[in-house]
């Protein structure tokens, strides 16, 4: 949205309505985002957590992990 929306015949409150939602809409995708990304990660990496917790850690903490 353009900033001369404040300058329409509508007059400011319009203009600022439109930024509002605008600026509504933008943080809702930028949470959505991230939420897809968590769930992303969350998809890879629990079933190598799961089924070889040892071999993980091992990489993470490059550290021999006793058995």
């Amino acid at each position: 949205m353009s900033i001369l929306a404040l300058f329409q015949p509508e007059g400011p409150i319009a203009g600022l309505a439109a930024i509002g939602v605008n600026l509504l809409v933008a943080s809702g995708l930028i949470a959505l985002s991230l939420l897809l990304g968590v769930a992303v990660l969350l998809l890879v990496g629990l079933p190598a957590l799961v089924s070889a917790p040892r071999r993980v850690a091992r990489a993470r903490f490059g550290q021999q992990i006793p058995e």
